[in-house]
């Protein structure tokens, strides 16, 4: 793959991404206008519930599914491809029938034990649908992003982003607060439907397969997706055990600060994150068996995540209070020295998550599970904690920038040694340069305030720069505008 379509894959997804990601806040904002605060409380109760069964039921298959077809995507057999995805469909099947049948059964308890009584039963009984729907339209995504059909994954999105968005006005209005279950189940039967649309347009020929058979065909599938389910779980339980830390060593009040923070930290790089596991995590995980190809592949997408990252944290250093007041409220500066510290260990989260993706590709899960589920987490917590009981909410923020260079640097050490992964000079002096303007923006903001925009500038025009100077990135922006 040319430098110039990786730009191009970069840059068509990550615009899908922020369009999708504006629906959705979009239609945070019609909940919160027509059904109000409960509204909004019963909207996030019922998608915790949906992820929460859909990550149980699918058992991780969906990330690890991407390694396996992209794998025989890259080998150009069309046999091997289309039997991968065959076994991958069937267990898709039997994971989505399954998330159905857990809410079904299980609504009246959800009911009881998520809203307190059982007038929502008729609504998890619903979500099952949604979560049956959810879960195969993932499962196409996840084809697409095997097969590299980036295009058509971001104009799905696109499409099923505003489709959705539309649908969900009238669920609202007519239905009120029993229209909120219809809407997610609604919502994730057009999103399946486009997606489902696309991959079948790429053809995919072959005879049935049955259970027993994608059982044993898809067993390396399944015990990658198993670790990659503890993983999440991990991370669940990681923030679980420190919301509960802070409240022992703390208060409920810095509970919410801390996690309002958070928040605006993990979403400022969601563009980034979906970009990787979209795009680059399926042509590294064909690049594997070529060492060569591979660390290509790495290097050129360090580069970007680096000018990317640095961009954003740089941005949320600057404008931290503003961010606040916008997606928060006046309530939560007393956060924002905790978020400018978040948001500089932002460039080494970036590095830490393309150093995962590295491990995934090669198929590693113990690997995966030690040293990033169990060891990257686990030192998160602890040093957080730490620095939490002596520096209160500002010390996290220090313990994430050091807790996320040492996690970076434990997993560029394990990719090196076990899969001969290395970084290029233009690489190192790439990360090197984005740290020294990230710490640069940081010290102007606390002592200038939004004085701090000279770094924002400098490192926006340092980002243009070396995009252009090594993808072209000016033309082919032009060429996109001009098509």
């Amino acid at each position: 793959m040319s430098k110039t379509s990786i730009i191009k894959s970069n840059l068509v997804f990550g615009s899908a991404q922020i369009v999708q990601m504006l629906t959705i806040v979009l239609r945070a904002k019609l909940i919160a206008v027509m059904l109000g605060s409960a509204g909004m409380g019963l909207n996030s109760i019922l998608q915790s519930v949906l992820h929460m069964v859909n990550n149980v039921c699918s058992c991780g298959i969906m990330q690890s599914s991407v390694r396996e077809i992209s794998q025989a995507y890259s080998d150009e057999d069309k046999s091997r491809l289309s039997r991968k995805i065959r076994v991958f469909r069937k267990l898709l099947s039997v994971s989505a029938v399954l998330g159905l049948v857990v809410c079904v059964l299980g609504a009246w308890p959800l009911s009881q034990m998520s809203l307190g009584d059982t007038s929502y039963i008729g609504s998890f009984v619903i979500l099952g649908l949604g979560t049956m729907f959810f879960t195969l339209m993932q499962g196409e995504i996840s084809i697409l992003q095997g097969t590299r059909q980036v295009k058509a994954l971001a104009v799905s999105s696109i499409i099923g982003s505003l489709v959705s968005l539309g649908v969900c006005v009238p669920c609202y209005y007519f239905f009120r607060m029993k229209g909120v279950a219809a809407t997610i189940a609604i919502a994730n039967f057009t999103y399946w439907l486009i997606y489902l649309y696309c991959t079948r347009r790429i053809g995919f020929e072959g005879s049935r397969i049955g259970l027993r058979q994608a059982l044993k065909d898809g067993r390396q599938m399944i015990a990658l997706g198993f670790v990659l389910m503890l993983g999440s779980f991990l991370v669940t339980l990681f923030t679980y055990l420190t919301n509960i830390s802070i409240r022992f060593l703390g208060s409920i009040n810095d509970v919410g600060l801390y996690q309002g923070a958070a928040a605006i930290a993990t979403q400022s790089i969601l563009v980034v994150t979906s970009v990787l596991a979209a795009d680059f995590f399926p042509r590294l995980s064909a690049a594997t068996q070529n060492k060569d190809e591979q660390n290509q592949v790495i290097n050129e997408q360090f580069i970007i995540v680096v000018l990317a990252v640095s961009t954003i944290a740089c941005a949320v250093v600057c404008f931290a209070p503003f961010i606040i007041r916008l997606l928060l409220s006046s309530d939560f500066l007393i956060v924002s020295p905790m978020l400018k510290l978040m948001a500089v260990g932002l460039l080494f989260r970036g590095v830490w998550i393309v150093m995962s993706y590295i491990i995934l590709a090669n198929g590693d899960r113990k690997a995966y599970f030690y040293f990033d589920g169990l060891l990257g987490n686990g030192l998160n917590f602890l040093i957080g904690i730490v620095a939490y009981y002596f520096g209160g909410l500002t010390g996290i923020g220090i313990a994430n920038v050091v807790s996320s260079v040492l996690v970076a640097g434990i997993l560029f050490a394990v990719s090196s040694h076990k899969y001969h992964a290395h970084l290029t000079e233009d690489s190192k002096h790439t990360l090197l340069i984005a740290t020294a303007l990230l710490i640069l923006s940081y010290l102007l903001s606390a002592c200038c305030g939004y004085f701090a925009i000279v770094g924002v500038v400098a490192t926006i025009g340092w980002s243009i720069f070396k995009l252009n100077k090594q993808y072209n990135l000016i033309a082919i922006v032009r060429s996109r505008i001009n098509h």
